[in-house]
């Protein structure tokens, strides 16, 4: 039967030429597919990468002096690892000390610094790396010194490439604490006391939830000696309070660490010692242009008694009767947002005190709150006093209380049920698109070449009589689909830098400063090597040195890490520390995810007052006046105005509302170059019955339904993703949880990484807050952070959150308005108006 299409030899050329086919194919396809690599989870564990040759060691002992300032970890955010070391060498030398960090794509980072070496001395040296989000368990550091070896500067990059010799020494750390199961909001405490902030980590009996939406730490016993050397050691600290310990021991980079930290968001609460402060000196204080200015006026035996509604919510607290209290009082010429006044003394004194610094804040607090009554009674209460100055809310109980109400069984131990508010983030910048594409093409074609190479194909041969020519129509179709795969994947592969972003970006009115916070996945079109850069700026005091110092690192979400697998040919690289805004990665035309943090000059025209005032006013009626007008990139989206117009009176009901605000949600675009008129803003019916306390009730509501999402489940959970994001940006000042006369099922609202976003100290004194998003709602515009690769500059792509403050006139609370006398004899009505413990539509201060 000669000619036959079916005889032995054919059909194994035709099984070779499909197998060959399929193997192209696949291939071809996975080339396109390995587009968003990471973001399909082909990420993990490092699997090697070591750079330096390895020597004898020994010659240089490593110990840990402390992991984290105040020897704390908080995952999810920068760590600072103090260590020192000693030379057994006989000369100085530059060697080159590092400690590993974490990749998803299993490449692991070594984060280095370079140094000179002390023979026979200790000396120690900080080095910082950014902990994932994921991490659960308290992990062992592998350190080592190396010697160093000069290198040559790459083009295009002005810092100096060094190599690593021989390994001088090694040591396996643990840090001593272990990390939170948790996330937790930390507080940082310069001194041994703890000021009545104990409170807050309180829990409730039997259990470890907290009081409120998350748990809080108090680290304290921070002394000035322990302070970083960059801002990214303080990273963990939304608040540092600064209680005792001198601040002239702070010079040259720790200072400037601290400072940078205010300036990118940190709350610095500075209390007054009632004796030898020196914080005021501008001679022995590098921090001191950071105070607020004002003039102090030292004011010795005062009976605090007369302050017990600003200390305490107990009737007749034993308060010390020779107390130390500094009043204050703007100096001459203090610009706006220099000396803003949070407390007031019952004389109408100030004795709390503000100034804006950046983005931050330095508080001044003239009350001796060391005083020895004061502070051994306990009568300091965090939800009387730290409340109303850090922005935060809730009914913080002493463990005895927490305890009576155990013993009457009023607590609520239901299930608590937590909603993640952040799994909105890894979505959004997820570059899933081209690889599902790919995906898509591979199986269509393998498909249609299935049926016309088999059976299809045979049918219509054999229809036109030509069935004995059928191993030519298949070596043909055999090389037309080869060539539609590769012409496909070719066509699908990406030839320039591609970055999806989200991004919080701040701006206070006034302030020379902006500060951004970048999520990106950023795809990089080639392989081998790629150094990513956020931006620099060069101080103008300072010239050629960084105004500030940026950092740039790898990134995967909570959840995400720990589904991802290692590349099988994951290699280390290397992150010096002394220029954290810079990184040289691995590359396999893949995805990177990193997350950056920059601060600098204003990059995007922000709001601002427009027309005869150019100013925001609040008129009669508590509304708002002015007009507004801004020329960011785009129309500002999902718009929500608060306004805070002051705090309550001084003993209002514990867990109340620290401030008097509205919210009003404008539902409408404002356009880049558009007037908005604040008073129309303010006048919509709908947005007037809209209080900043009911709206806040719904953020935290919406837990309910956020408890039982899984990330990727759906597409309809990115819907209310802005409202999410708003309500991490107002996250202290959520509704807490109900834990008294109510059993039904607690909801409470967790984050990982946007503890230092948190706006809440903004409701402590009067502002106007505008949120707003630039992107979304299906479309993505540009971001705000000013990232390289390879020296060019990437337009990502995304959604970017401004959050802009307006600072508005001060207006201390107001102190307890006093019953009057009860007649002498025979009962009396109770007089109208009530105590005055709550808010009123008028009050006198």
């Amino acid at each position: 039967m000669q000619g036959r299409p079916d005889n032995g030899g054919l059909k194994a050329v035709r099984g070779w030429i499909g197998g060959l086919l399929f193997v192209l194919g696949v291939v071809g396809v996975l080339g396109v597919a390995g587009v968003a690599g990471p973001a399909l989870g082909q990420t993990g564990e490092p699997a090697g990468g070591e750079a330096g040759v390895q020597g004898d060691g020994g010659e240089i002992k490593i110990e840990a002096e402390r992991f984290g300032v105040g020897e704390v970890l908080r995952a999810g955010e920068w760590v600072g690892v103090r260590l020192r070391l000693m030379d057994g060498g006989l000369k100085p030398r530059d060697i080159v000390v590092q400690i590993p960090g974490s990749d998803p794509d299993g490449d692991p980072p070594l984060f280095r610094r370079e140094m000179a070496s002390n023979p026979g001395a200790w000396y120690g040296v900080w080095l910082y790396f950014r902990m994932p989000a994921s991490t659960t368990s308290t992990p062992t550091f592998e350190v080592r010194a190396y010697e160093y070896l000069a290198g040559e500067s790459k083009p295009g990059e002005a810092r100096e490439q060094f190599r690593t010799g021989r390994l001088l020494g090694q040591a396996f750390i643990t840090p001593r604490a272990a990390v939170p199961s948790e996330p937790e909001d930390m507080i940082a405490v310069v001194g041994a006391r703890s000021y009545g902030l104990a409170s807050y980590t309180q829990v409730v009996p039997g259990g470890s939830a907290p009081q409120g939406h998350e748990r809080v730490r108090i680290v304290n016993g921070i002394q000035p000696e322990d302070a970083p050397d960059r801002w990214m050691g303080w990273a963990p600290f939304r608040v540092i309070v600064w209680g005792a310990g001198d601040p002239g021991k702070l010079r040259g980079d720790r200072a400037r660490a601290l400072r940078e930290w205010v300036e990118r968001g940190g709350h610095l609460v500075v209390v007054l010692p009632g004796y030898g402060e020196t914080w005021t000196n501008p001679s022995a204080n590098e921090l001191h242009d950071l105070l607020p200015a004002v003039k102090l006026a030292r004011r010795e035996g005062v009976d605090l008694a007369a302050y017990a509604p600003l200390l305490t919510k107990r009737k007749n607290p034993s308060l010390p009767k020779d107390a130390v209290v500094h009043e204050m009082a703007p100096m001459e010429g203090a610009a706006a947002g220099e000396a803003i006044r949070i407390f007031n003394g019952p004389g109408g004194a100030c004795v709390a005190a503000r100034r804006l610094v950046g983005v931050g804040a330095v508080d001044l607090v003239g009350l001796d709150l060391n005083a020895r009554g004061l502070a051994d009674q306990d009568l300091l209460e965090a939800d009387v006093f730290w409340n109303r100055l850090l922005g935060r809310r809730g009914e913080y109980r002493s463990a005895q209380e927490l305890a009576d109400l155990d013993k009457q069984d009023s607590l609520n131990k239901s299930f608590q049920a937590r909603a993640d508010y952040e799994l909105d983030i890894p979505r959004l910048i997820a570059k899933t698109g081209k690889a599902g594409a790919a995906l898509l093409l591979g199986v269509v074609v393998f498909i249609i070449y299935w049926v016309v190479a088999g059976p299809g194909g045979y049918a219509a041969l054999k229809w036109k009589g030509l069935q004995r020519h059928a191993w030519v129509a298949y070596a043909g179709a055999a090389a037309a689909f080869t060539l539609i795969a590769w012409g496909g994947a070719t066509a699908l592969r990406p030839g320039k830098i591609e970055a999806d972003h989200l991004t919080f970006m701040d701006h206070v009115f006034g302030q020379p400063v902006e500060r951004t916070r970048t999520w990106a996945s950023v795809l990089i079109p080639w392989y081998g090597e790629a150094t990513l850069a956020v931006g620099v700026e060069d101080d103008p005091l300072s010239p050629g040195r960084s105004r500030f110092v940026n950092t740039i690192a790898p990134w995967a979400g909570a959840d995400a890490e720990s589904s991802r697998g290692s590349f099988p040919d994951a290699r280390g690289y290397d992150v010096d520390a002394k220029s954290p805004w810079t990184m040289t990665v691995p590359t396999r035309s893949t995805v990177k995810q990193v997350v950056m943090d920059w601060a600098g000059a204003p990059r995007w025209k922000m709001p601002v007052p427009v027309g005869e005032s150019a100013a925001i006013r609040r008129v009669a009626g508590g509304k708002l006046e002015g007009v507004l007008k801004h020329e960011l990139p785009g129309p500002l989206r999902n718009l929500v105005v608060i306004d805070v117009s002051r705090q309550p009176r001084l003993g209002a009901p514990p867990g109340a509302p620290i401030s008097e605000a509205r919210a009003y949600k404008w539902t409408r675009e404002w356009e880049p170059g558009q007037e908005l008129s604040l008073a129309e803003v303010t006048k919509d019916s709908t947005s007037q019955a809209n209080f900043a306390e009911r709206y806040l009730e719904q953020l935290a509501a919406s837990a309910r339904g956020v408890a039982g999402l899984v990330p990727g489940a759906g597409p309809s959970e990115t819907v209310d993703a802005p409202q999410r994001f708003i309500a991490l940006s107002l996250y202290s000042q959520l509704k807490p949880p109900e834990l008294t006369n109510v059993r039904d099922e607690i909801y409470r609202v967790r984050r990982s990484e946007t503890h230092a976003w948190d706006l809440g100290r903004w409701f402590g004194q009067p502002c106007v807050i505008v949120l707003g998003f630039v992107g979304g709602d299906g479309t993505k515009a540009e971001s705000p952070t000013p990232l390289t690769v390879n020296g060019e500059a990437v337009a990502m792509r995304g959604v970017t959150l401004v959050r802009w403050v307006y600072p508005m006139p001060d207006d201390p609370p107001a102190y307890p308005v006093k019953e009057p006398e009860p007649a002498p004899a025979g009962p009396s009505p109770r007089p109208e108006g009530g105590s005055g413990s709550g808010p009123g539509p008028s009050r006198e201060k």
